[in-house]
């Protein structure tokens, strides 16, 4: 491995892992309350960062900042809280972490009742996690 390419991958997923500490320990965001955003709202609030991130980066929108709520934003209006282009992404990838766990517990809850694996994958990963903006 390039000690440069896997000190900036580190960085990244450390800033991940930080955020999602943050979420959790600062804004009281753990399984519980993840647990309460179903209906994939914590992988969609991902996806908008994600989105809003990929437009500031674009040619199009360089420099710029989209205006107002998106459309599709699954959450209360004031946890719309964008930032530069790079917390942005690390906010999409927290989000949809916590995404991931919520949906692993509710796999492991679903198997634990029926007594088999419902979603056929290996799910039981699920750790703390928490949607946050």
């Amino acid at each position: 491995m390039d000690p440069v390419k896997g000190e900036y991958l580190l960085k990244g997923i450390n800033d991940v892992f930080a955020e999602r500490t943050r979420q959790i320990e600062e804004e009281g965001y753990g399984a519980t309350s993840d647990d309460s955003f179903d209906g994939g709202r914590l992988a969609a609030a991902g996806a908008c960062y994600g989105i809003h991130a990929a437009w500031c980066l674009s040619p199009d929108g360089k420099g710029k900042t989209l205006d107002g709520l998106p459309a599709w934003w699954p959450m209360e209006p004031a946890r719309w809280n964008p930032q530069d282009e790079r917390t942005n992404l690390v906010k999409a990838a927290a989000l949809i972490i916590a995404e991931i766990d919520r949906f692993d517990r509710k796999q492991d809850e679903l198997r634990n009742q029926s007594g088999s694996n419902p979603s056929g994958t290996g799910a039981g990963q699920g750790t703390e996690a928490s949607p946050s903006t």
